[in-house]
């Protein structure tokens, strides 16, 4: 990752982490001195023959230990007055969600969910993927290995035949219409750093939330945000994302952070990108690529982009980065665009495939409105 500029690393920022584990280690000797001394009073109380075992002693001592690591595991990641899930943490709730998310959509093999997707009709990037020669598989609900699992069941192929019953055949290109977990882990770290010691609060919005992925990631791990929106067009990804919002209670009574779903087309938003006082952070991940009809969309969904988000400071977050998105649309003049509303900041590599046949189109850039 190649970190912007405006990472802080002050030492007024940085969390003192070994004055909290000295701290700890001392509240912990002090509490096994207490814990012996009425280990030793009670045995003497009752002439030797204390109920009080010393395994019991140790049960106690693990019960304190575990409350002890998660008070501070809290005031290390507490600094906006938000508990912020551990990775370990994050990834537990990503995996309850994607159980849940996998028994509400068909898999990869089964042949409705390769009907359902459109292709960009003309694409630099894009230009030779065609339904047979292109699987779609999700990475935020399967991984390389149980794609690789499918495969060696029979259920999923990674080739296709060029001369029919021949040896010539070439791998399918596979695509993935969100991230992984990891990824998402991982770009909303690089938020966290991007956004250095500010205390500013900010609004996250993901245009085109599909399954949810980055809602849920930046609920579990994204500091001073307190308003989440997902922008989405197909109901049954809305209706997907408001069944885990509701089963898994992210908008319960009482949370700083709540996520809001705006079930429409983006480019029908502009009072939106109006309503917050906040900086807006705006996720873009292959959003008009394919899901529009021609290069003219294309093209004109950018521009419309570019005057609703207009505000100086906004942050763009995309994949692919803008003037790819837009040379693979043919915008004349597409770099002079670009250059006239944002200031790249950096650019960041994410792994999204294993580089024989997933789409790798890993490149994500951020911007600020000038």
């Amino acid at each position: 990752i190649t970190m912007s500029p405006h990472s802080c690393s002050t030492s007024g920022c940085t969390l003192d982490h070994h004055h909290n584990h000295d701290s700890q280690n001392d509240s912990l000797n002090t509490l096994k001195r207490f814990l012996d001394n009425l280990f030793l009073s009670h045995q003497k109380s009752t002439h030797g023959s204390s109920s009080f075992s010393p395994s019991q002693k140790a049960d106690l001592m693990h019960y304190f230990q575990d409350l002890l690591d998660n008070k501070t595991e809290k005031n290390e990641s507490d600094d906006d007055e938000h508990e912020v899930l551990s990775h370990k943490n994050c990834l537990v709730g990503h995996t309850q969600i994607i159980e849940y998310l996998k028994s509400q959509v068909p898999p990869p093999y089964d042949p409705s969910q390769q009907t359902q997707h459109r292709f960009p009709s003309s694409s630099l990037s894009f230009d030779s993927y065609t339904p047979t020669n292109t699987v779609e598989v999700d990475a935020y609900l399967y991984s390389d290995d149980q794609i690789d699992q499918f495969v060696d069941d029979g259920l999923l192929s990674r080739w296709y035949c060029l001369d029919c019953k021949s040896r010539n055949v070439k791998y399918l290109n596979m695509i993935s219409h969100s991230m992984g977990s990891e990824d998402l882990h991982a770009l909303i770290q690089t938020i966290n750093q991007y956004l250095g010691c500010e205390k500013k609060k900010s609004v996250l919005i993901d245009v085109g939330s599909r399954l949810g992925g980055v809602m849920w990631e930046a609920f579990f791990s994204l500091k001073h945000v307190d308003t989440i929106i997902g922008i989405e067009i197909e109901d049954k990804y809305v209706k997907l994302q408001r069944d885990v919002i509701n089963k898994f209670g992210f908008n319960k009574k009482g949370q700083k952070k709540h996520i809001d779903i705006v079930h429409d087309d983006v480019l029908n938003q502009k009072d939106l990108f109006e309503r917050f006082k906040e900086r807006y952070i705006v996720l873009f991940h292959n959003v008009f690529e394919w899901f529009v009809n021609d290069d003219e969309a294309h093209q004109s969904a950018w521009r419309k982009m570019r005057q609703f988000l207009s505000r100086k400071g906004t942050i763009i977050v995309s994949c692919p980065p803008l003037k790819q998105s837009l040379k693979d649309a043919h915008m004349k003049n597409s770099d002079a665009f670009v250059d006239s509303w944002v200031k790249e900041t950096f650019v960041m590599q994410l792994d999204e495939g294993d580089g024989e046949n997933m789409d790798d189109s890993g490149a994500v850039a951020f911007y600020e409105v000038k």
